[in-house]
């Protein structure tokens, strides 16, 4: 039988239609886990969920809606549930973690060339974390496969992960789905799966992706707290209005926000004040985007 990836972001609304039509026909499902800690008390504690045996949720995480939608589809499902065998450990995510907001901060502090070397530095260790639990996730599921050969393996995984193509180069039938079609990955996502493809080469133009995937983050959280636009068109508009900042439009942005006293606590309401005055475009008005 075949092993299902479930190619997504770690949104609630991209566990849609077609994700419970995949669940209801599997007979395992495995959940990604980004660290080695706590993953038989967390498998353990999802199989009794399965099985109707917790009333209540006890873990949490950074995608607690996304936590609570997943749950929903576990409980009382009777599934035999997996969870990733991370060979990652919490305090290498910790510092991954913490590594991740030191370009915006540079950026939107004028600092634009450090910005993009920690950028840079930042996707790099991020693709080789993401291999390493690529390659471990890789043989855990062709481990389980040959243990349960009539049984579909069903895995929703973060769509920057390419285990899919690792699992077809050992000749496993692989299955590849997507919420829906086409299906849009912001800049960094697609530069992490570029790393993975063909590796990441420093031309002009990388680099340029490389810095509008700082000013991307900024507007895709504007429109995440202050818009009820699904993720999919969230994530579309950022990635169009980034993709069309010219290097100087950077750097400029990168001036103005430093300028601006909201720079600390809320940098895309200069990011946005920036957009308008310079381009015309109303990121509070996205509809209309």
């Amino acid at each position: 039988m075949p092993i299902q990836i479930f190619r997504h972001a770690h949104e609630p609304e991209e566990l849609n239609e077609l994700f419970e039509e995949l669940f209801n026909k599997c007979d395992i499902l495995l959940i990604e886990h980004a660290t080695k800690e706590h993953r038989d008390r967390l498998r353990d504690y999802y199989n009794k969920m399965s099985l109707g045996k917790l009333s209540f949720s006890h873990f949490s995480s950074v995608f607690s809606g996304y936590d609570v939608k997943l749950d929903s589809f576990i409980k009382n499902s009777k599934k035999q549930i997996e969870v990733e065998d991370s060979p990652i450990t919490r305090k290498e995510f910790e510092v991954w973690s913490n590594l991740s907001i030191v370009p915006c901060y540079l950026f939107c502090n004028g600092k634009f060339e450090e910005a993009i070397e920690n950028e840079l530095a930042y996707l790099l260790i991020t693709c080789e974390l993401t291999e390493k639990r690529d390659n471990n996730l890789t043989n855990q599921l062709i481990y389980l496969q040959k243990e349960n050969k009539e049984k579909t393996i069903l895995v929703p995984l973060g769509a920057g992960h390419t285990v899919h193509e690792k699992l077809k180069s050992r000749g496993l039938k692989v299955e590849e789905y997507f919420p829906y079609e086409p299906y849009i990955l912001p800049l960094k996502d697609e530069l992490i799966l570029k790393r993975h493809n063909t590796g990441l080469n420093i031309t002009q133009s990388t680099e340029l992706n490389i810095v509008q995937s700082i000013p991307e983050g900024l507007f895709l959280t504007y429109l995440s707290e202050y818009s009820r636009l699904s993720y999919r068109k969230r994530c579309r508009i950022s990635r169009r209005i980034a993709e069309n900042l010219s290097y100087e439009d950077l750097e400029s942005l990168s001036e103005y926000i430093s300028r601006s006293d909201r720079k600390k606590e809320e940098p895309y309401i200069p990011a946005l004040q920036w957009l308008k005055e310079r381009k015309g475009l109303d990121l509070t008005q996205p509809t209309n985007l």
